[in-house]
């Protein structure tokens, strides 16, 4: 059913009219009966006509009027349900209409809300339109804005330009005027118009960066040609050294026979450049010393190169391991928790290699002694420990422990034994590691001592635990004292071995020059010679005086026993060679048996004064002559005293009056064992 306009009213009432009659029919009453006074009187549903509008209206007129309409629908809805909830029941024909007005009201309802729906689509629409007008203004007004900006950006742009002949470095202006030729310059126009004028400048400067640049390409050209003439001729310079390399090579043996050796010193000075300062100093004095005063002297250095390249370029070695801040140790304890765990003994040995760690080149010194040995003596420099260490190494056909290279410099200087390290801080160093000072001695053993003889030398000056006048700060000034010392020790000792292996054959040399001092005949002879262990020597000095057993204390001496014999009487002397020898001279401890007992210095003056007469006037024997063979001497005056002894022990008629002026002498009556080689006999001193 379309509602609208009075036509639907119409047809409305006719159909609700035609639905009563058929009720009243079949409900068997009249068509229509009285209305009884108590009614009240019913508005008629043709009252209700609908609300005519030109058409849809936004305006509140429009609206408040629907208002309205709904709310009196509403209320005439629920005012004809109410009276069909009363009428229920009954035959009254108002049931019908009422329920029919009610239908009319719900149509009239929908209607409403239909024009309300109607409406409000159109002011939907409406406001979208103004917001779509709204939103492309809002657009223009925004690329307004951005084309404002833009604008601006250029004009700041503009006003910040700045050109690149401003950079550039113009001649001044007089020279512009003085060098530049007047079709470009134009003073007449530049002068007045600053604009102009800058225009000839840059052309100016044009013309003259234009003729530079061709000079520039022109000057690299000579150096491209100049290069190429450098390269080639390095390239000839480069395949011309592995030639001179191998002619130094062929040559090698003219310069050792000329005793120029040219490839060896130029090998030599370049691994002195890798030398520690030490070494360097030391390796530098040797040298001079060599070219200058001693061409016997071989001074050489050994090792290796590359690894003293290596070593040179690596930090500092750290010994110290308890320095180092708090982040520093922690860093390295959280290291040492993701090793390997390592037991004690190997920590401390690592500790003990990298205290006493060498550098890899060290400097020696090769001495010949009259063609019978070759002694080198290998200085070795100990970063951590900041000292010099000496290795000695022999090469003899004569062997023996004087030639021993562990105590073959000991005592070179007097007191200088090498097992106590020169430089004091080195007991801290090892204190900090948990080593006591005796450990220097047997970890110095494995890479040399260090004598301070070597730190002089080496230019190294530690302070004495005792004060002592200071050894010269330079090493030059040792130098020469150092090399002369040792040579003569090393002859002295080749000496010694010498005879020490004659009186192992039971020889006692006869030394030339030496017929003044003995007589022709010597009836006492050499039975027994061998060398004693420390136990021997106490074991031979057990129940001798104080004064006896005091002079042998030193445990780096050489002891031997010499047995002689004249007929039945034995002498059994003990012979303590000292290191220093012959500085200091070899000391006799005498002993005599016999039928009468056993006689020593403490029970016997004789034998006292013979003791005396090879220990205290030994200094006689090497009168105007070498002292390396004093040991041979002292054993010869030794049995020439003890065949005096046993003559004037015997009985008058047994002895031989002609060999003595006077049979003794003074208080002590001292025998006569000074031998006068002129007259031919013995007088007591």
């Amino acid at each position: 059913l379309k509602l609208g306009g009075g036509s639907g009213y119409a047809r409305l009432g006719a159909t609700m009219a035609a639905r009563r009659k058929r009720a009243l029919s079949r409900a068997g009453k009249p068509e229509s009966q009285p209305e009884t006074p108590t009614e009240k009187k019913r508005p008629k549903i043709d009252d209700l006509q609908p609300m005519q509008t030109d058409g849809p209206e936004i305006g509140g007129v429009v609206h408040g009027l629907q208002v309205s309409a709904f709310t009196d629908a509403c209320s005439r809805i629920g005012e004809l349900l109410g009276r069909v909830n009363d009428l229920k029941g009954s035959r009254d024909e108002n049931i019908d209409e009422c329920k029919g007005d009610v239908s009319l009201l719900v149509m009239k309802l929908k209607q409403l809300n239909r024009e309300a729906q109607l409406r409000c689509k159109e002011a939907r629409d409406k406001t979208n339109d103004a917001r779509q007008r709204i939103d492309d203004q809002h657009l223009q007004l925004q690329n307004m804005l951005y084309q404002v900006m833009h604008l601006q950006k250029e004009i700041h742009e503009c006003l910040e330009f700045k050109s690149g002949h401003e950079d550039i470095e113009l001649v001044p202006l007089e020279q512009f005027y003085e060098e530049a030729p007047k079709a470009i310059s134009n003073p007449a126009e530049t002068r007045r118009d600053p604009h102009k004028r800058m225009l000839a400048r840059l052309h100016w400067e044009l013309e003259q960066r234009k003729r530079l640049t061709c000079q520039l390409e022109a000057s690299t050209a000579d150096k491209q040609k100049i290069q190429e003439d450098i390269e080639l001729k390095q390239q000839f310079l480069s395949d011309l050294q592995p030639q001179l390399d191998a002619i130094m090579k062929a040559t090698i043996p003219v310069q050792e026979q000329m005793g120029v050796l040219f490839e060896r010193r130029r090998t030599q000075h370049a691994l002195a450049l890798y030398l520690p300062q030490p070494l360097y100093v030391l390796f530098v004095q040797a040298s001079a010393y060599q070219e200058a005063l001693d061409q016997t002297l071989n001074v050489s250095i050994e090792g290796d190169a590359e690894e003293a390249k290596v070593f040179a370029s690596r930090a500092p070695l750290q010994v110290d391991e308890g320095r180092g801040s708090d982040s520093d140790r922690e860093e390295r304890q959280s290291q040492k928790r993701k090793k390997r765990r390592r037991t004690v003994d190997q920590a401390i040995l690592d500790k003990q290699d990298n205290l006493m760690k060498t550098h890899p080149l060290s400097v020696r010194f090769t001495v010949k002694c009259n063609g019978q040995a070759t002694v080198s003596v290998d200085f070795h420099n100990i970063v951590a420990l900041g000292i010099v260490t000496v290795k000695v190494s022999v090469d003899s056909e004569q062997l023996g422990d004087l030639l021993d290279p562990s105590s073959l410099l000991n005592k070179l200087f007097p007191g200088d034994t090498g097992h106590e390290s020169p430089n004091p801080a080195n007991a801290f160093q090892m204190r900090r590691l948990g080593l006591d000072a005796d450990a220097f001695d047997t970890l110095a053993g494995k890479v040399g001592l260090p004598y301070k003889w070597a730190q002089w030398i080496a230019g190294l000056d530690f302070l004495s635990d005792t004060p002592v006048e200071s050894a010269p700060s330079f090493a030059a000034g040792k130098m020469e004292l150092v090399v002369e010392t040792l040579k003569q020790r090393l002859e002295s000792r080749l000496t010694l071995q010498q005879q020490i292996q004659q009186l192992d054959s039971l020889v006692v040399p006869n030394l030339p020059g030496s017929e003044s001092l003995f007589p022709h005949k010597v009836k006492t002879k050499v039975v027994s010679w061998n060398q004693l262990t420390q136990e021997e020597v106490d074991r031979f000095l057990d129940g001798r005086s104080e004064r006896t057993t005091s002079m042998v204390k030193s445990t780096t001496d050489y002891c031997y026993q010499a047995i002689l014999q004249h007929d039945n009487v034995k002498l059994t002397a003990l012979v303590v060679v000292n290191v220093c020898y012959p500085k200091i001279p070899p000391l006799f401890i005498i002993s005599v048996s016999g039928e009468a007992g056993t006689c020593t210095s403490d029970n016997d003056l004789n034998i006292k004064a013979l003791e005396a007469e090879l220990n205290v006037y030994c200094d006689e024997l090497v009168h105007n002559r070498s002292p390396d063979s004093l040991l041979s001497l002292q054993i010869r005056r030794l049995q020439m005293c003890f065949d005096v002894y046993l003559q004037c022990n015997q009985a008058e008629g047994d002895r031989n009056e002609r060999l003595w002026s006077r049979l003794s002498c003074g208080k002590d009556r001292r025998l006569p064992y000074v031998y006068q080689c002129d007259p031919g006999f013995f007088r007591p001193r």
